[in-house]
């Protein structure tokens, strides 16, 4: 119920967007790209600077971001990858405290 009650935002048309949102979904195509030219782990993500590139992996932790690039590359939108990413975290978070 409290995994359903925090996704109600996933419900609705599009995406609510937070100030940082516009990041994050950066960071998801990073990871899909940089997979998608060959990186393992994916250090610099190509979409970043105009198609030169950032080390965005350096700075922030990527490692729960391949499961959505993978997703990415099987033909998901970057709407629906960033959505089941939120709704599995929420679920993960409930399930850890529920545990705890």
């Amino acid at each position: 119920m409290t995994v359903f009650l925090a996704s109600i935002p996933l419900l609705s048309r599009g995406v609510y967007i937070g100030h940082d949102s516009g990041f994050h979904f950066l960071r998801i195509e990073g990871v899909w790209q940089g997979l998608a030219s060959g990186q393992l782990p994916v250090r610099i993500q190509p979409n970043w600077l105009h198609g030169y590139g950032y080390p965005v992996s350096l700075f922030y932790g990527d490692a729960l971001l391949y499961v959505p690039g993978v997703f990415r590359m099987l033909g998901f939108s970057v709407q629906e990858v960033y959505e089941g990413y939120v709704l599995a975290v929420n679920g993960f978070t409930a399930a850890l405290t529920f545990y705890c």
